[in-house]
């Protein structure tokens, strides 16, 4: 790979760095390109997105955030579409689409996606959003 910057040839990189994400420190396995000549760091869209989901990885463990996996898992569980979900919660569609995607719950919706893993409270909840249902009432 060419430097974009200088035109020189690029080193890759392989180092453990510690980054910092929402005020906490996190230690990941970085890739990039260094340019021989002008030591610009190059990093393409798949190294960011490696970078990236270490970062949320270590994050989600950190403060026991769901997985994107998990909540997708949780939603199929009981049958619904990504619609309905949002409905059955309360959200946007695409705040809950996001989540499922990858972007990191916040602390309100984390707990309320680990309160519904209980059937009984996700029963609960529907109950009290079943006018958003109109083919159930």
């Amino acid at each position: 790979m060419e430097c974009p910057i200088c035109d020189c040839k690029t080193t890759l990189i392989h180092k453990v760095n510690e980054v910092e994400f929402r005020k906490e420190k996190f230690t990941i396995n970085e890739t990039y390109y260094e340019c021989d000549n002008c030591k610009e760091k190059i990093v393409d869209a798949e190294m960011g997105d490696l970078s990236l989901t270490q970062i949320y990885n270590q994050y989600r463990e950190k403060f026991n955030l769901m997985f994107p996996s998990e909540i997708t898992e949780l939603r199929e569980k009981y049958g619904f579409s990504k619609t309905k979900m949002s409905l059955a919660l309360g959200w946007g569609e695409n705040t809950y689409a996001n989540y499922e995607k990858g972007a990191i719950p916040n602390e309100s919706h984390n707990s309320l996606l680990r309160l519904i893993e209980d059937p009984t409270q996700f029963l609960k909840l529907i109950e009290t959003r079943i006018h958003f249902f109109p083919k159930m009432n």
